[in-house]
Order: C-alpha cells, then sequence, then structure tokens
C-alpha cells in the first residue's frame, strides 16, 4: 500500500471514530429528551397547543436519532 494511500485510510478511520463519539455524546442526551418528552405527552393537562409541541418534540427527536443510525450505518460499512 503506497504511502498517500495509508495516510488517506487513517484519515478516514480517524473520521469514523470523531463521529462515533460525537454520536455516543450526543445519543444519551438524546434518548432522555425523548423518553421526558414521550412521558409530557400522556400529561392530561396539556391543552392542544402544547400537546402539538411535544410532538413536534417527540418527532425531531426520533429524526434525528434516525440520522444517527443511518451514520452508524455508513461507519459500519467503512470499517
Amino acid at each position: 500500500m503506497s504511502e498517500n494511500k495509508l495516510s488517506e485510510t487513517s484519515r478516514v478511520m480517524e473520521l469514523s471514530n470523531a463521529v462515533g463519539r460525537v454520536q455516543h455524546e450526543m445519543n444519551n442526551p438524546l434518548a432522555a429528551l425523548l423518553a421526558e418528552s414521550q412521558l409530557l405527552e400522556l400529561d392530561p393537562t396539556l391543552n392542544e397547543e402544547q400537546r402539538d409541541s411535544v410532538r413536534r418534540i417527540v418527532d425531531l427527536a426520533r429524526r434525528v436519532i434516525a440520522s444517527s443510525r443511518k451514520l452508524d450505518a455508513l461507519r459500519e460499512k467503512e470499517e
């Protein structure tokens, strides 16, 4: 393997590791946010506007989780 190819491979692996660390740092708080917002969604005292806001939070958290899983799949494919 040429030195350039080895250097490129090393950079890709470093980037993959950095992405993995960022994902790990995001996933724990994101899981807590999703759990708390799902519990809040069940609160019978919420008015409709509040309930819509909580639903948006739940939907957005799920979208971020889905994006994170796609990144995981890409990382695993590269390894």
